[in-house]
This record gives structure tokens, sequence and C-alpha cells, in this order.
């Protein structure tokens, strides 16, 4: 569903490129690929650049690459940027989180837009000690999650069937908080709503996705429901 959302959400002015920012495995690179993007995909787990390699298969029109969504420097801009499930929560401060706003800004044409969703402390609440095992070509991964209302952290692991394992930690951030940040990196925030059907964000919301836009096109929508 978040390939339906970023393709509705495409600037009318656009050159078909998108970088999506912590690609993982790369579900949603791959696509958008098969809709006919070109995609860029990076993530800075080896790991996960390799599936993501295995599962796009000779699949044209994507491309997966080895980097830091803070910096990615990557020679190149793209009309939409992307940053999905939320990987955001992965950035443990606010300095981190204006680091990848900036990024997202600096690799966007003019009028581009950066789509993305984050959680909220809420989502963590709800789904504290989590597991999963997801099923990849060849193998799986077993996801689980704990969270500490202490720390307000949320503690995330993927042991790999090759016996590989790595930990990944997350912080929940709140609507205005996000806001505020990607208005002092320059965004202008063009929709805010907080499931795939469009709802508008409200206090208990525990998902939340915004759609900004690097200035120069139409008129700015503060948190409106599309």
């Amino acid at each position: 569903m978040f390939s339906e959302l970023v393709i509705k959400f495409m600037p009318d002015d656009n050159d078909g490129s998108i970088l999506d920012l912590a690609c993982g495995t790369g579900s949603l690179a791959i696509n958008l690929a098969k809709n006919g993007y070109d995609v860029t995909g990076i993530d800075m787990s080896s790991e996960m650049i390799e599936i993501a390699k295995l599962k796009k298969n000779s699949l044209r029109g994507v491309r997966f690459e080895l980097a830091n969504m803070l910096n990615p420097n990557l020679d190149k801009r793209f009309s939409v940027v992307t940053c999905a499930f939320d990987s955001v929560n992965y950035l443990l401060n606010e300095s981190d989180l204006k680091k990848m706003f900036s990024s997202a800004y600096k690799h966007l044409n003019p009028k581009g837009r950066f789509i993305f969703d984050f959680n909220t402390e809420k989502a963590y609440k709800n789904n504290n000690n989590f597991e999963i095992r997801r099923i990849l070509p060849g193998g799986y991964y077993d996801h689980k999650m704990q969270y500490d209302t202490n720390t307000n952290l949320a503690h995330t692991s993927f042991e790999f069937y090759d016996g590989q394992w790595e930990l990944h930690i997350q912080k929940p951030y709140e609507h205005q908080q996000v806001v505020e940040i990607l208005e002092e990196v320059g965004f202008e925030i063009l929709f805010s709503f907080k499931n795939f059907k469009g709802e508008p964000v409200k206090k208990e919301s525990d998902r939340i996705f915004i759609v900004a836009e690097k200035p120069g096109i139409g008129i700015k929508k503060n948190m409106v429901k599309y």
C-alpha cells in the first residue's frame, strides 16, 4: 500500500526518479520499479542490501546501494524521496532527525516531495513484545521488538537464517515535533494523516504519514486530509 501512496503523491512535474532511504530488503523500491519508476534504494545494513538485490532478481529500474540515510551523498537529485515503514524511528535524537530531513531535502529536485511515516509512542506501547518470522527467498529472518517505557526506546532484533544477527534501536516521535523540524529544514507540509485512508491525525494516533515538499509549487496546505 505504501507504493500506491507514493504514486498518488508524485509531483505532476516529475522525471519518475525516486530515492528510498533505509530501503531494508527492498520491498517498496521493487514495487515502485514494477510500476515504471526509476528507483534507488539505500540502507546501511549490508545484509538487508544483499537480500534486496536477491529479491529484485533481473528487474530493471531499481538499484540498491550501501549508504547511511543521514548523508548518502549521491550525485543525483530525485522527484521523490521516501522513508517508509517506521525507518525514521531509528534516529534516536532530534539532531539526527534533522540531518536526515536535510539529506532528503538536498537530494530532491525543486518541487520534489518527501513522503514518509513514523511511529508515535502509542505504537510501541501497543506492540510491545512483538515477534514475527518473515519468509525470504532461500530463507527467513525473525523480527522481534521490545519497548522500554523508562528509556522510551524500542529494541528491534533481526535474526537471519544464516546465523547473522542485528539489533536496531528505535525512538518514538510526536507529530508536532516532526513538523517543526521539517519546517526548520525548509520543507512545506502538504499533507499529514494517520493511515492509508487519509484520516486526520489525532492525539491518539500511533502512526503518522507526512507528505512534504521542497518550496516552489502550489499553495501550502498544512495538516489537511487528502
